[in-house]
């Protein structure tokens, strides 16, 4: 096999896997550490890769690695357990960034198959540094803590019977006062009616607004599908749009809304059937998904292919989200 264009960039992915253990019959009483095998699978979010500059000019496909894990460690395709231990670990593949390639950047998802384990670690998207290393043991997010689960005591069910019964006799003094307050809610003609406890119907006001306006309806809001190109901005929340690609376009800086509201933007952008592929560029102010400093996405150059993202307005700042793609 020859090698690739000097100006292509790599970089090598590694991880030590184990699993804690009871400790055996062993010297001391610690837990044993024990070497996980299996493999993992290393996908490129891209697989076609055009090289205009290489000498001749050329398309280049990446293609999936499914890389052994022997003894606890990552080892290139095609490794035996008889050459683990003989040869470096971790594998080196293509780096993320890409400037003399189009498109520019590759990034890569891990999915894990490792043996004698009850849960897999979580699929993972990561980048892989130009001559840099990636530890997928560190970049795999870890699962959250489920939380202290505090053991009761007699005293302390003794305790708990005792509220509930204070509790009770707080709910009956309550019972004349809780017969005014609302119950239930039900449109009836353009108004909302509250039914109290008591049964009393009262009107809280007209819901329909204006010449039929049925009032905000969140974030089921309707899609507005248009082809765009060049610079293109958001001005409001909620927001939900479909946008066919028919040249390169730019989201400008996303603007700051109340720090009182929150809200979504979905965005489900089509590369061109022909004429493509067209690229998407994001602004600064999105904070991605992923360790800190994580880039924004790179959209799929497949014809008709389509890549969803939701934005996130917190009242603080915009975060973007991957939602998935499509490639027909």
């Amino acid at each position: 096999m020859s090698n690739p264009p000097g100006t292509l960039r790599y970089g090598r992915v590694y991880g030590r896997f184990v699993s804690f253990i009871a400790d055996g019959p062993d010297e001391g009483d610690e837990p044993d550490e024990v070497p996980l095998n299996g493999a993992v699978t290393l996908t490129p979010s891209i697989t076609d890769l055009r090289w205009p500059s290489a000498d001749p000019p050329r398309m280049a496909v990446i293609k999936q690695a499914i890389c052994p894990i022997i003894n606890g460690d990552i080892y290139p395709p095609g490794t035996t357990k008889e050459q683990a231990g003989t040869i470096p670990q971790g594998v080196w593949i293509v780096a993320t960034d890409q400037p003399d390639g189009e498109p520019d950047k590759v990034q890569w998802t891990a999915s894990f198959q490792l043996q004698d384990v009850a849960v897999q670690p979580a699929t993972t998207l990561f980048d892989v540094p130009h001559l840099g290393a990636a530890n997928l043991a560190l970049l795999v997010p870890a699962q959250p803590h489920p939380g202290v689960i505090k053991v009761v005591s007699s005293e302390d069910r003794m305790a708990a019977e005792a509220a509930v019964v204070a509790a009770g006799e707080l709910l009956d003094d309550m019972r004349e006062t809780l017969t005014a307050a609302p119950a239930t809610a039900k449109i009836v003609g353009d108004n909302l009616v509250l039914t109290t406890v008591g049964g009393v119907d009262a009107v809280a006001g007209n819901v329909r607004g204006q010449k039929g306006d049925k009032g905000d309806i969140g974030d089921l809001s309707p899609t507005a599908i248009g082809a765009q190109s060049g610079s293109v901005g958001i001005s409001s929340l909620p927001l939900t749009r479909t946008w066919p690609l028919n040249g390169n376009i730019t989201l400008q800086t996303m603007p700051s809304f109340s720090s009182s509201i929150a809200g979504t933007v979905t965005l489900i952008i089509r590369q061109a059937a022909t004429g493509g592929p067209y690229t998407v560029t994001f602004p600064s102010n999105i904070v991605w998904s992923g360790p800190q400093g994580a880039p924004a996405p790179v959209m799929p150059t497949q014809p008709n292919a389509e890549m969803t993202i939701h934005l996130f307005w917190t009242g603080q700042r915009w975060q973007g989200v991957l939602g998935g793609v499509f490639v027909p």
